[in-house]
C-alpha cells in the first residue's frame, strides 16, 4: 500500500520521529510504499552497514532504514551462497529524492545513529527487502569526502576540500562554500575551484584565534538541481591543540568535536584516569583528564592499549603528541595516539559528585563526557536497563529525578549471564557509584572500573533508616511495557495519596491509589491489557506535592 511518511511517524521536533500511534496497529509489519522522500543523512554510504535517513519535506516527518535484508548491507560475505551479501550496496546520497518500500517495523533496539528517535525505541523504521525497493528518482550533485585542513587552522586562510560528482546524465555547473564564524555571524560565500578529478577546493578567509567556523558546501548541476552538505565545523587555534577542551568543546548547536576526522599533532599533558589493565581491549574504556572543569576529559582508543605496553598506570601523567580525533556514534575520542611519559606514581583527579537529575541535561552531560564522576545515595531502579530485551550488563540508578545507566565494560566487571540482577536488586540504595561518563547506543552511562567503585547497600538496617526525605515519583519499569509495569513512589509524610493514569489527551484512565498512607516507599502494578499502544501519563498527588511522569505502552 502507498502511504505518506507522517502516517508512520509524527514529527515532535526538528528531524525527530515518534510513532503515529493512531495508525500503529494498522501499519506495523505491513509492506508499505512511500514516494518522494529526501535523503538528509547518509554518513557511511559504502560501509559494511550503511545508515541512511529520509524525510518528507512537506510535513517534516523522518524515518531511517533497518538493514535486516542482505540487499542493503555489505557485511555477510561469509554466508553460504545465495544468502551472502554482495558488498556492492551504496546508500543514496544526501539530497537525493527516492521512492522507498518495505516492511514498517517498530525500532528493534535503542541504536539510533542519526539520533532522530523521540525516544529511540518509540519510532517506526522501514525495512526494504529487495534491491528494487529503493529507487532514486532524482540524484543531485553528490558531495562527499569533505576534508578540513590537515593541520589545525591558525592565522591563515582555511582550506577545505570535497569530492563533488554529478549524476551520470548531468554535468556540474558550480560549487561554493558558505561560512560564518563566532566573531563574524554574517560570514560570506566563496567559490570553489576544481583541482584534480572530482576534487574541489575552497578557501575561507583567516579568522581570529579560538573562533568556531561553521560551513556548508553547495553544488548545482545542468538540470538546476542543488545539493547542500550538512553543517561542518572547524576551530581556529593559533597555538594548536594544547587542552582537552580544544577537542571536546563543540561549536554552538553541534555535539561533535570541531576537529572530527582530523589527524594532527597536539600537546596535551593529561592524567590517566583509568587503570589500563581494565581496558585492555580495542573497544574498552580508557580516559584521561587535564583538569576538573567541564570539557576536561576524553576517551582514548587504539588497536591495542599502548599504555599497558609502556607500563603506564592510573594517575600517571602523559603527553599526547599526536592522534586522530573521531566521533564514535557521538562519543569523542582520540584514536591511534602517540604519547610520552611525563611523570609516574601520581594520583588521578578526584571524582566530581553529580546527580542523575543534572546528567539528564544532555548539554551538561556532554560537557562531562570522558570525566570521572560520582553519584551518591544511588537507588537501583532497574537491574536490566534494556528490558524487555537483554540483559546486556547495564542497570539503572537514580538519586532524585532522572536515571542513569551503569555499564560493565571494564575488564574487571562482569555478571553471570550479563545480568546485574545477580548482584543488585531493585530498591537497593548504593552508597555511591563512581566511573567515567561514557556515551554509546544513544545513552550516557557510568563505567565503573571495578566493583570497588560501587559502594555498599545502605538501606538494609531498619525501616526507619530508609524513610524517604522527599515525596517523589519514579520512572515506571519496564518502560516501554506490555501490558504490565511497576510504578514506585516515595511519600515523605503521612497523608492522602492519589496515583492516577491519564492518556495523552489528558483523559482519566485509571486510579491506582486513593488512600491515606504513612511515610514510606511503595510500588503498584499497572495492567494496561485493555488499552491501546501509546503514550500515557501517571500523576502522584499528595498534600504537599504533585508529580507527573510519562510511560509508553507498546503492544
Amino acid at each position: 500500500m502507498t502511504i505518506t511518511l507522517d502516517e508512520l511517524n509524527v514529527a515532535p521536533g526538528n528531524n525527530t520521529a515518534r510513532v503515529n500511534w493512531d495508525n500503529f496497529v494498522a501499519l506495523n509489519q505491513q509492506y508499505v510504499r512511500i514516494e518522494g522522500l529526501q535523503v538528509f543523512s547518509s554518513p557511511n554510504r559504502t560501509a559494511s552497514r550503511p545508515n541512511w535517513a529520509l524525510r518528507d519535506v512537506a510535513t517534516g516527518a523522518v524515518i531511517d532504514n533497518d538493514d535486516i535484508s542482505l540487499a542493503f548491507r555489505n557485511d555477510r560475505t561469509d554466508y553460504p551462497s545465495p544468502f551472502r551479501a554482495t558488498n556492492d550496496f551504496t546508500a543514496p546520497p544526501v539530497g537525493a529524492t527516492v521512492n522507498l518500500q518495505g516492511f514498517a517495523l517498530l525500532s528493534r533496539s535503542s541504536f539510533d545513529p542519526h539520533e532522530i528517535g523521540a525516544p529511540s525505541i518509540g519510532m517506526m523504521r522501514i525495512v526494504p527487502w529487495e534491491s528494487t525497493d529503493l529507487v532514486v528518482t532524482q540524484s543531485p550533485p553528490n558531495i562527499t569526502d569533505i576534508t578540513p585542513p590537515t593541520s589545525i587552522p591558525g592565522n591563515s586562510p582555511i582550506t577545505i576540500t570535497a569530492s563533488i560528482t554529478a549524476d551520470q546524465s548531468r554535468t556540474l555547473t558550480g560549487a561554493s562554500l558558505t561560512w560564518t564564524s563566532t566573531s563574524n555571524p554574517t560570514g560570506g560565500t566563496v567559490t570553489g575551484t576544481k583541482t584534480t578529478g572530482d576534487t574541489w577546493s575552497f578557501q575561507i578567509p583567516a579568522q581570529p584565534n579560538r573562533d568556531f567556523v561553521t560551513f556548508t558546501i553547495s553544488a548545482t548541476d545542468s538540470q538546476g538541481s542543488e545539493s547542500t552538505s550538512a553543517e561542518r565545523f572547524v576551530r581556529v587555534l593559533f597555538g594548536g591543540i594544547t587542552a582537552v577542551r580544544d577537542i571536546q568543546e563543540p561549536a554552538p548547536g553541534s555535539g561533535d568535536s570541531p576537529f572530527r576526522d582530523v589527524t594532527t599533532t597536539m600537546d596535551l599533558e593529561v592524567t590517566v584516569m583509568t587503570d589500563p589493565a581494565s581496558a585492555n581491549g580495542s573497544s574498552d574504556v580508557m580516559t584521561v583528564q587535564d583538569g576538573t572543569s567541564p570539557w576536561s576529559g576524553i576517551a582514548l582508543r587504539a588497536s591495542s592499549n599502548p599504555l599497558t605496553a609502556a607500563g603506564v598506570a592510573k594517575g600517571d601523567v602523559i603527553r599526547i603528541t599526536s592522534g586522530r580525533i573521531v566521533e564514535n556514534f557521538g562519543l569523542t575520542m582520540i584514536r591511534d595516539y602517540q604519547f610520552e611519559i611525563v611523570s609516574q606514581g601520581g594520583a588521578p583527579y578526584n571524582a566530581i559528585v553529580v546527580t542523575t537529575e543534572l546528567l539528564a541535561d544532555a548539554d551538561i552531560a556532554e560537557s562531562l563526557e570522558g570525566m570521572l564522576l560520582r553519584v551518591e545515595n544511588a537507588t537501583v531502579v532497574a537491574t536490566n536497563a534494556d528490558a524487555p530485551s537483554g540483559p546486556f550488563g547495564e542497570f539503572l540508578i537514580s538519586n532524585g529525578e532522572g536515571s542513569l545507566r551503569v555499564d560493565d565494560q571494564s575488564d574487571f566487571m562482569s555478571y553471570e549471564g550479563n545480568d546485574p540482577g545477580t548482584v543488585f536488586a531493585e530498591g537497593q540504595v548504593l552508597a555511591f557509584v563512581e566511573g567515567v561518563l561514557w556515551y554509546s547506543f544513544s545513552n550516557f552511562k557510568l563505567e565503573p572500573e571495578s566493583f570497588d567503585a560501587i559502594g555498599p547497600v545502605t538501606n538494609v538496617a531498619t525501616e526507619s533508616d530508609v524513610l524517604p526525605q522527599t515525596t517523589s515519583l519514579h520512572q515506571n519499569f519496564p518502560n516501554p511495557f506490555n501490558p504490565t509495569t511497576s510504578i514506585q513512589y516515595d511519600v515523605a509524610t503521612t497523608g492522602q495519596v492519589t496515583l492516577s493514569v491519564y492518556d495523552a489527551l489528558g483523559r482519566h484512565v485509571e486510579t491506582l491509589v486513593s488512600s491515606e498512607q504513612p511515610a514510606g516507599t511503595y510500588a503498584v502494578q499497572f495492567n494496561a491489557a485493555r488499552l491501546s499502544s501509546g503514550l500515557y501519563l501517571y500523576r502522584l498527588q499528595t498534600a504537599d506535592k504533585v508529580v507527573t511522569r510519562t510511560m509508553t505502552l507498546l503492544k
